[in-house]
Formats: structure tokens, C-alpha cells, sequence
């Protein structure tokens, strides 16, 4: 009474499945390798991407640090060129030269200290961008 007969079934296989053949083991390769490439190349353009944008502000700010450090020493050398000439048309007058080469050491050093201050600047500058880059890279 807890028995029951059982059934077989025969089942016969004409060929391999739609999977199991080579052509379509390299289409899956190639496929792959295809998606694999695009994915390359998107990346790829966006690291190029940043680093020009990187480097375009770092040549900007480097340009407008240039620009105001030559004003700056531009100004500083005429105005020491002027009180040059008001020395030499005065040159018998010893109080007024050495007034005149005071004031033209005064500012000489200011001058100095403005490069120095802008060469610093450019320094820190780099050096961030540096450490923000190797932070991106990590």
C-alpha cells in the first residue's frame, strides 16, 4: 500500500546548451574585456580631468602671486630710484643724502621682505597641493 511505482523518463540531449559552447565563452571574453576598457578609459579621463583643472588653479594663483610680486618690486625700485635722483640733485648736502640713503635702505629691505613673503607663499602652496594629491592617490 506504501509503494508506488515509479516512473522513468528518458531524455535525450541533441547537443550541448546554449551556454556550453567556445563561441560563446570568447563572446563573454570579449564582452568583458570591452566593459573593462570603457571603465578604463571613463577613469582614465577623469584623472586626466582633475589634473588639469589642478593644475590651471595652481597656475592661476601662481600667476596673480607672480603679477602682485612684480607691481610690488616694480613699485619699490622706482620709488628708490626716485629718491636716488632727489639724492644726486642734492649731493653737496650730506644730511639730505644720508637721509635719502636711509630711506632707500628702508625700503629696499620692505622690498626684500615682499619676495620673501611671496616666494613662501608659492612654497606652502605647492606643498598642499602636493599632500592633497598624495591624499587623493591613497
Amino acid at each position: 500500500m506504501w509503494e508506488m511505482p515509479y516512473i522513468c523518463f528518458l531524455i535525450l540531449v541533441l547537443g550541448p546548451s546554449w551556454y556550453q559552447p567556445i563561441w560563446f565563452g570568447l563572446l563573454g571574453a570579449v564582452f568583458v574585456f570591452c566593459v573593462m576598457w570603457v571603465v578604463y578609459r571613463l577613469r582614465l579621463r577623469m584623472v586626466v580631468r582633475a589634473i588639469r583643472v589642478d593644475c590651471d588653479e595652481r597656475l592661476i594663483e601662481r600667476t596673480r602671486i607672480a603679477r602682485d610680486l612684480q607691481d610690488s618690486m616694480l613699485q619699490t625700485v622706482q620709488s628708490c630710484k626716485l629718491i636716488t635722483d632727489d639724492a644726486l640733485d642734492k649731493s653737496n648736502d650730506s644730511v639730505h643724502l644720508r637721509l635719502a640713503l636711509e630711506k632707500l635702505s628702508g625700503w629696499l629691505g620692505q622690498a626684500m621682505q615682499e619676495g620673501q613673503a611671496a616666494l613662501n607663499v608659492l612654497r606652502t602652496a605647492t606643498a598642499e597641493t602636493n599632500d592633497r594629491q598624495s591624499n587623493r592617490s591613497l
